[in-house]
């Protein structure tokens, strides 16, 4: 199996959320989100961490247009359910 490149969740905070002002408290809602429409897929914490992890999948990593715009509706759901 070749080895897959993980990430810590709040790399999503930062790179997605952060900027459109969606609070930190969304992050686990926006990857449970993001991976139910098979964008990443998470990881738990192993022993050596105990941050959450996330592996990003071909969708994600070779975003086009329409994949785009399926992230940018999760985002401003959460933005929205927060006001």
């Amino acid at each position: 199996m070749k080895h897959q490149r993980t990430f810590r969740l709040d790399k999503l905070w930062h790179g997605f959320l952060k900027p459109h002002g969606v609070e930190f408290d969304r992050l686990n809602e926006f990857a449970e989100a993001l991976e139910s429409q098979g964008f990443i897929e998470t990881r738990q914490p192993n022993e050596k961490s105990n941050h959450s992890r996330y592996v990003e999948l071909e969708p994600l990593k070779r975003m086009n247009r329409n994949d785009r715009n399926e992230v940018f509706k999760i985002i401003f759901k959460l933005k929205e359910a927060q006001k």
